[in-house]
């Protein structure tokens, strides 16, 4: 029997204004920007290196991981270290924009478009309503996610000023490689 290797990642979590930046995955879901720390690099450093070579964004780093993650593929066990960026800058070309979309919503939306479990637990952290929820233990698992999903109302969001976005809260986003965030249809 062979041992699972740890492979030690750093994501960052791209925080404009009152949203947060997702980015298509390979496998066609939704995440944030995350990869491998290089050697001799921090998990702030490789955050920062992931959010411009994946979503073509730049910003300030807060100064601890928000939380971290654990998930398994090929094999192997990742141990991500999430990171929240306040970003400062959008660029209009990025290194991997000929494969990476950007997607501007909501935290709360974020739940429902995120799978990994782990990732979506520390998104919760930044939702409003989910601030109830962590008082008492969080337990991760649908139940949980569904409670946090099921407690949104629409005073929370129409409270919610829109940085950059001129539309109405409940707009679709839509994804977009172009360098601000994306407008109404």
């Amino acid at each position: 029997m062979s041992e699972l290797v740890t492979i030690a990642q750093a994501a960052a979590i791209p925080i404009c204004g009152f949203r947060i930046c997702l980015i298509n995955s390979r496998n066609g879901g939704c995440i944030i920007p995350k990869g491998r720390i290089e050697p001799g690099e921090t998990v702030e450093e490789a955050a920062f290196r992931e959010a411009w070579e994946e979503a073509g964004l730049h910003g300030d780093l807060e100064e601890q991981p928000i939380g971290a993650y654990l998930y398994q593929k090929n094999e192997a066990t990742y141990h991500v270290s999430v990171v929240v960026m306040h970003v400062t800058h959008v660029a209009e070309a990025w290194p991997e924009d000929h494969r990476r979309r950007r997607l501007w919503v909501m935290p709360f939306d974020a739940l429902s478009l995120v799978h990994e479990p782990g990732l979506r637990k520390i998104l919760a952290l930044l939702t409003e309503p989910a601030r109830k929820v962590l008082q008492e233990p969080l337990q991760l698992g649908e139940e949980t996610i569904a409670s946090v999903v099921g407690s949104r109302s629409q005073d929370w969001r129409s409270a919610m000023p829109e940085p950059g976005f001129t539309g109405h809260p409940e707009t679709t986003p839509k994804w977009t490689t172009e360098g601000d965030f994306p407008s109404p249809e």
